[in-house]
């Protein structure tokens, strides 16, 4: 033992894993022969920076408690070390510390605040530990839950069926056993949604989540005049609980048959008892009520019609939130696509909140938001907004609302007063009418031209109020990102009016500039109040929603119930960066080439700059990959043709010159560097594509070199060097010497024109030369002075490749007419002479002579040898 021990412990120390796991494996089988017993040396390998060295010792520790160990102190001290790595970054360890740990021996040692953690990791475990999450949530039931819990730990003998009252006893217990648990481990709320890993961890190993008539008559507990209204209710929180229970079990089981004949009957009962009692019970109902509708018109099954009076009532209830209100609408949808009932209550909806929107945007008030929210929510689910106004309000509600727009940036109309609204009925009204006109345009589709001009001029003035919207430094900031988002939006929508590419829609330079002033706040962190987008908070479901809708509804509404309208900066930091990110990819993906090569974009560009300065070991923010996808889609149209090769060009240096008058020379010049490094795909010498880039660079070139320009923005023409000096540059060498002897004579470097009139030649005393024109005029100099190189390999492979091919391809040879037979009368020089083909035809040499025509007799001749090899001899001298 003593030799063994000497080997084995040393081996424990090495820097090897592999050999650490084999030595802790080897130890491990001679404690469990009794030859040796050194627990200490197991119980250190749980904290080893190897996961495969700590699953190792786990295992061996946790077959000690198979069998019977007395040492008290050992246990208590190994159930420690379990339950710190039951919190282990890697999966595996942490299952099987925890697997081992539910053994009860251990589980008596646990002191309370370890227990708690354990218990805890049933509900907050990550997606990435779904192994932990069972054996934690097994853990629950096996030691928290009072007996019998679940179910699960009875095992029947093959053959044997309990009684059914027995099973719904069992079941029942169970449930209300699992709803004290959630609730006391999920003291708020707004927490209660993470009940859904416990069920989704234990669904397949229990058959109590099923029982779809026990959950919802425990909801209904006390209530009506069934047999069980004498029996005290169930506390608010454990209905919620049981609830959300509810509502994973429908997901988990994708809504069988039984569950819609169970539940739908107990829903408008339901609705009728948790409709006041808050958003959470709205959100947890919405969901469920979305899950069996959809379900049971998949399957043709019958609705009671009372469902459909709950629906509507939700939908126009003030508590109602986002969440809930797509859900319902959803289900909504879903009824209504089969039932002609359901959809004329569907347009009567439509009808008396468009009537009371009406009638409230003459003077707005803080419920304007509970009338919107429903309109919204029906016209994101499928709703045509536009056919359901039969009576013309929508034009009415379009005036009104541009005027609540208008008067939100301070701007009140001339001769009227226009009440203001908060940044958040602001962003609903946008939305709205960017949802109006979106239903329009599908309306429009196909029709004549003398109708698209209305609709026109409805995206026109809509986009005319987002500008003013972006523009107003005072406004919220998510205001300005709804106006920025349904801006581009709109700008698509009006290609669909358009008959022709000749009459594309315009934007206005005014508009460009509120674009620029919009990103420029975006990415200055401007700060928002949740005070102005007050909402309670909620679990986000998995529903598809707009980008502006998202980030209001994830974010803001998350910071209502714990700071109420204090804002911290560290709250706020991801929404400031989520802002600017949806900006950037909204912007790098928008169509029209009048904003992606604006100011805008240039503004954007810029960004790879700022991301550079601040970490350039990081592989990129989604503002960078932004910025990335814009400068590869410049590089790719610039490939097409000059023209965007030379506004890709021009908005690449605009980027770095702003950026060099910003932030300094180095700055400039390290983003310049940035921008072609990661320009692609990379210029092949010689192709079309590098031909088209050269004569756009020639044009940037010119344009941001010119005297105007250098004097409007303060141009350091230095910054332009990196694109001329890098060794992929497609400027042509006559171009770059035109170019810089022209530079020369503009600015005075010369001392006097040579070309020039000599009353007109300017004087070098007189002139003042930009900032970095020397640089650019060497660089220049050197492109025009070099020696020009041929095609690049890549190139001259693409030429040989053609013509193989075209050599390859069979070519269709003329069949040559038939010369008629020669007579006496036809006279031989006016016959057409015989064409021969060139494999026919032999050159001869000049010095040859004529060939004989007598016939060759050929002379038999004797074998000769061969000859001799020759060899070298060395003289000796």
């Amino acid at each position: 033992g003593k030799m063994q021990e000497r080997v084995l412990l040393p081996r424990l120390q090495d820097t090897a894993a592999i050999l650490r796991r084999f030595t802790l494996n080897a130890l491990g089988r001679y404690m469990q022969l009794k030859f040796l017993w050194t627990p200490e040396r197991i119980l250190q390998g749980f904290f080893d920076p190897a996961p495969e060295v700590r699953l190792q010792a786990i295992e061996i520790a946790g077959a000690w408690f198979e069998g019977d160990l007395d040492d008290s102190a050992l246990v208590r001290e190994a159930a420690s070390h379990l339950a710190e790595r039951s919190r282990d970054s890697e999966p595996r360890v942490s299952a099987a510390a925890l697997r081992h740990l539910r053994h009860p021996v251990l589980v008596s040692q646990l002191s309370d605040d370890d227990f708690a953690r354990v218990a805890n990791l049933a509900l907050t475990a990550p997606d990435s530990h779904g192994l932990l999450r069972v054996e934690a949530a097994l853990f629950v039931e096996q030691h928290l839950l009072p007996e019998p819990g679940l179910g699960i730990a009875a095992k029947k003998q093959p053959g044997e069926e309990g009684d059914d009252l027995e099973r719904h006893f069992i079941t029942e217990h169970g449930l209300m056993a699992v709803a004290d648990f959630l609730t006391s481990y999920l003291p708020e709320n707004d927490q209660l949604h993470l009940s859904r890993r416990f069920v989704e961890a234990l669904w397949l190993r229990t058959d109590a989540f099923r029982r779809w008539s026990a959950l919802a008559d425990l909801c209904l507990l006390g209530e009506g005049q069934g047999a069980a209204r004498g029996v005290p209710c169930l506390p608010t929180r454990q209905r919620l609980a049981l609830l959300v229970v509810l509502d994973a079990a429908l997901k988990c089981a994708e809504v069988p048959g039984d569950a819609t004949e169970a539940l739908l009957p107990r829903l408008p009962r339901l609705f009728e008892l948790f409709t006041a009692e808050g958003l959470c019970f709205l959100d947890v109902l919405a969901s469920i009520s979305r899950r069996l509708i959809c379900a049971a018109c998949q399957k043709d099954e019958a609705l009671p019609r009372a469902l459909l009076v709950a629906l509507l009532s939700a939908l126009r209830t003030r508590r109602s939130g986002v969440h809930a209100m797509l859900q319902l609408a959803e289900a909504l949808v879903a009824w209504a696509e089969r039932s002609s009932e359901v959809q004329t209550a569907t347009r009567q909806l439509v009808l008396d909140l468009y009537s009371s929107l009406s009638l409230q945007l003459s003077s707005p008030t803080s419920e304007l938001s509970q009338v919107l929210g429903p309109l919204l929510a029906l016209g994101h689910r499928g709703v045509d907004l536009w056919t359901c106004d039969k009576i013309g309000l929508g034009n009415k509600i379009f005036g009104s609302a541009l005027s609540i727009l208008e008067a939100s940036d301070g701007q009140q109309p001339e001769g009227e007063a226009v009440p203001t609204v908060s940044p958040r009925v602001a962003a609903e009204l946008l939305q709205l009418l960017t949802l109006l006109s979106c239903w329009r345009a599908r309306c429009l589709l196909g029709e004549a031209s003398k109708e698209n001009s209305g609709f026109l001029m409805w995206c026109h003035l809509i986009r005319a109020s987002c500008s003013k919207v972006m523009a107003g430094e005072a406004n919220d900031l998510l205001l300005r990102l709804e106006a920025f988002s349904c801006y581009l939006l709109l700008l698509h929508l009006e290609f669909l009016g358009h008959k022709d590419t000749q009459g594309l829609p315009k934007v206005p330079e005014q508009h460009l500039t509120s674009i620029d002033l919009a990103l420029r706040d975006f990415y200055a962190g401007h700060t928002t109040s949740s005070s102005s987008w007050r909402q309670s908070a909620a679990q986000l479901g998995g529903r598809d929603v707009t980008i502006c809708r998202w980030l209001i509804d994830r974010y803001l509404r998350e910071a209502d119930e714990a700071d109420g309208d204090a804002t911290t900066p560290e709250r706020w930091e991801e929404v400031r960066s989520m802002v600017a990110s949806c900006a950037s990819r909204m912007l790098a993906e928008c169509q029209h080439e009048a904003i992606y090569t604006s100011s805008a974009a240039e503004r954007l560009l810029q960004q790879l700059g700022h991301v550079a300065s601040v970490d350039p070991g990081k592989s990129g923010s989604d503002t960078q990959v932004a910025a990335l996808q814009l400068l590869s889609r410049l590089r790719r149209y610039g490939n097409r043709s000059a023209h965007e090769a030379a506004q890709g060009y021009q908005m690449q240096f605009r980027a770095a010159a702003r950026h060099a008058k910003e932030n300094g020379l180095e700055s400039g010049l390290q983003l310049a560097k940035t921008l072609i490094h990661w320009s692609a795909p990379p210029i092949i010498a010689g192709s079309r594509a590098a031909t088209q880039l050269g004569r756009g660079m020639t044009v940037a070139l010119k344009a941001c070199s010119s005297k105007g320009e250098t004097e409007k923005m303060g141009l350091d023409l230095e910054v332009l060097v990196p694109w001329l000096r890098d060794a992929g540059c497609p400027l042509p060498g006559p171009a770059a010497q035109k170019l810089a002897t022209q530079l020369a004579e503009d600015f005075g470097l010369l001392g006097q024109s040579i070309t020039a009139h000599p009353q007109k030649r300017p004087r070098p005393w007189r002139l003042t030369a930009p900032a970095g024109v020397w640089p650019l005029v060497t660089a220049l100099q050197a492109i025009g002075s070099r020696i020009p190189r041929s095609n690049s390999w890549q190139a001259k492979l693409q030429e040989t490749a053609k013509r193989r091919l075209a050599k390859r391809r069979p070519a269709q040879q003329p069949v040559p007419p038939v010369p008629p037979a020669a007579t006496a009368a036809t006279v031989t020089w006016l016959a057409p002479l015989e064409k021969k083909s060139p494999e026919a035809t032999v050159k001869r040499k000049r010095d040859e002579k004529p060939r004989s025509t007598a016939p060759r007799v050929q002379v038999p001749q004797a074998p000769q040898a061969a000859p001799a090899k020759r060899k070298w001899q060395l003289k000796d001298e």
